[in-house]
Parts: structure tokens; sequence; C-alpha cells
């Protein structure tokens, strides 16, 4: 196989290039030991095993760890003050996490009801956490189109309860500094919570 596994709970504490990555990625992607598991490239294998008690390394991401599924880290090793060797390591990190899935079949223009909501736990790449909703997040709203059970929601699947129409009278209050303004307006669109 062209690629490993590793769970970052077996690797945090590891005093190896391959332990100091997993603590970079635990802290950067904002997740704990047991909730990541990390793919690594078979052919960076001896490289991640050497011991960072001999050498420093300097580790940072070449794009947004956020909004990517397979990352690039740039590692350097530094001997004597001055930086030395560079190397290009990609790891796949994933993330577990809880999302929302419908539980039974959902009609489109009917708020969602607690008890139609799975919380299912997934193991998601960062792009995939960044878009995932949680059952907090869809209670209350409701689906543009139908659904079926099992669906994981998506942002662009649900919306909010619309609570004014266009043209409706609205009173409009901004708090600025200590002083509290207040008017009223006409809504330019419909608009929910």
């Amino acid at each position: 196989p062209r690629t490993s596994a590793s769970s970052a709970s077996e690797e945090n504490s590891s005093r190896t290039l391959r332990g100091a990555v997993t603590r970079f990625l635990i802290r950067t992607l904002g997740t704990t030991p047991d909730a990541l598991k990390i793919t690594f490239d078979t052919a960076d294998q001896v490289w991640l095993d050497e011991s960072i008690d001999e050498s420093r390394y300097q580790i940072s991401a070449m794009s947004d760890l956020l909004f990517t599924d397979r990352l690039d880290l740039e590692i350097r090793r530094w001997a004597e003050g001055r930086p030395g060797e560079r190397r290009l390591l990609k790891v796949k990190p994933l993330i577990r996490c809880i999302i929302a899935e419908a539980a039974v079949g959902l009609p489109r223009h009917q708020p969602i009801k607690e008890e139609q909501i799975n919380a299912v736990e997934a193991w998601l790449t960062p792009s995939q956490r960044s878009i995932r909703l949680e059952p907090i997040d869809v209670i209350g709203r409701v689906p543009v189109a139908p659904l079926k059970a099992g669906t994981m929601f998506r942002a662009r699947d649900i919306r909010a309860v619309q609570l004014i129409d266009r043209g409706d009278q609205v009173i409009v209050r901004c708090l600025i500094g200590g002083a509290a303004i207040s008017l009223k307006a006409r809504a330019e669109s419909p608009g929910g919570l």
C-alpha cells in the first residue's frame, strides 16, 4: 500500500517526527488525539520515525488546514541554529465529528423537530467538517426540498423559518455604544431569525 493510517492517540506522545506532526495537527485543527486519524505516505515512513531529540524541526502548513482534504506540510530540519534540509510531507487527516442526519423522510417547508434528527458519529476530512451541521443547527429550520431518511444535513438543504414578508413593517433596534436607536422600517425582502 502507498499509504498507512495511524491513530493520533497512539502517536501523540511519540518523540519522533511523526509525533511532532501529530501534535501540530491536533493543535491546528482544534481537535483531540482520540478524535483524529492521520494517513501518511509509506515513502515517508523512515523519515517520520526519526527522533526529534537529535534535531530540531519546523513544521508549517502550505495550504489552509481547515478547507482541504489532503494537507501539504513543509518540514524543515534545523542544525546548529541554521535551517537545513527541507521536505514536503503529504498527510490526510480524518476527524471524528457528530453530524445531523434525517431520521425519517422530511417534506419541504415543515419545521424540523428534534425527534426527526439522528446524531451520528462520522470520520470527516477538514473540508467536510467545515460544512457539517450538528443537530442543534437543524432543529426548527425547514428543508428547501424533500429529504430522504439517512440524508446528512447540509446548510444548503435547510433555511430558517420565514418570519417577515417583503413589505412588512418592522422595528429596527441598534445598540451603539451606550445609546439605543429604534426606528420603523419596511422589509425589502423576506427574512427569518
